[in-house]
């Protein structure tokens, strides 16, 4: 009986041992396959190609709008994930949108619409002196209305020696003066309350009937061993556009 005893236990151990020798190769064996399969899928997986539809408008010669399609085909790594196309309409087309306009142009063979450049209107400035005719002249005559224009553009013509100067600006000097019949002034002064300008306006125009003098004897029908005058000098600085 102890002979059959002790055979049974060593066939049940060499039993036990050759199975956890299979067991142990098949776990073995089972991890490296899968390792394997993991490190192959990896280094072989290629990326899929997707379509990219893309709609864009191109206006018509009659002036309504067609809608185009354009397919791409591009190359994604995430399979998952679904494209929509884009419709570039001017209310969409945000910088983000300029690579797609981008691409449709070079697929397409269409220009894009280029922006004019924004006119810039230049402007000079221009000065100019003028005397007008004053409605308070209580002579009417012909003769003294036309010899007031004389001395009244000789005036002015002398007042344009300063208009080049950086005082120089918009507003009018009143002045009177009172001449002799041989033409030689007599006497000149401001009239402030009537006037508008800086102190070289007044000046200029103080100095412009003064450097005028000796004016034109008065003409033989005006008899008169003297005569005032009263004359408003406009000085003015405006912008002007430049002609283009």
């Amino acid at each position: 009986m102890s002979k059959n005893w002790q055979l049974q236990i060593s066939q049940r151990t060499i039993e036990d041992g050759v199975f956890r020798f299979c067991l142990g190769a098949s776990l073995a064996a089972h991890l490296v396959t899968a390792v394997l399969l993991v490190t192959t899928h990896r280094k072989y997986q290629k990326p899929l190609p997707k379509e990219l539809e893309i709609v864009y408008q191109v206006p018509t010669s009659a002036g309504g709008v067609e809608h185009k399609v354009e397919t791409l085909v591009k190359t994604f790594k995430k399979t998952s994930q679904t494209m929509r196309p884009e419709i570039l309409t001017r209310e969409n087309s945000a910088p983000a949108s300029l690579i797609q306009e981008e691409m449709a142009r070079q697929s397409t063979g269409l220009s894009l619409p280029e922006k004019a450049p924004g006119k810039h209107l230049a402007f000079s400035t221009k000065s100019s002196i003028s005397i007008p005719v004053l409605q308070a002249e209580k002579i009417s005559n012909a003769k003294y209305m036309s010899y007031n224009e004389r001395i009244r553009q000789k005036i002015k013509n002398r007042a344009y020696f300063y208009i080049d100067h950086p005082d120089f600006e918009s507003g009018e000097v009143y002045l009177t003066f009172v001449l002799l019949a041989s033409g030689e002034l007599k006497e000149v002064q401001i009239i402030d309350a009537q006037s508008r300008g800086n102190e070289y306006l007044r000046g200029a125009g103080l100095r412009s009937i003064k450097e005028s003098v000796p004016f034109p004897p008065f003409p033989g029908d005006l008899k008169y061993p003297e005569l005032t005058f009263n004359v408003l000098i406009s000085f003015t600085i405006e912008d002007v556009p430049d002609s283009p």
